[in-house]
């Protein structure tokens, strides 16, 4: 991910152009990693299948990484708008597939 137009010389790398918020990025091991909540809304983004994303999600609400419940709704609101939804309604069909809550405690 870059924030302005940028080439490379790598077969098989694509570059998505994409202004971050700090709250968007954070260090992993010292190097700048996506948030959990911007990866997962990417990936719906991409058109990742939702069963995979929900796996994704499953796994950090479970391991207490997934802290902006609120903020994953935010991201999720131009991708539902395409699909004539919301961000909280998307965002509540992804817990649902994965079986947890996002406030972290799983169903039932």
């Amino acid at each position: 991910m870059v924030p302005a137009r940028k080439g490379t010389r790598l077969p098989g790398v694509r570059l998505r152009i994409r202004r971050l918020t700090p709250e968007e990025v954070i260090p992993v091991s010292g190097l700048p990693a996506l948030s959990v909540e911007r990866a997962l809304a990417d990936l719906v983004e991409l058109g990742t299948d939702l069963s995979l994303v929900a796996g994704a999600a499953r796994d950090a609400v479970r391991a207490g990484k997934l802290v902006a419940p609120d903020r994953l709704v935010s991201y999720l609101d131009p991708v539902a708008a395409r699909r004539k939804s919301d961000g909280r309604s998307l965002a509540s069909d992804l817990f649902e597939l994965a079986g947890v809550h996002p406030e972290g405690r799983d169903h039932g």
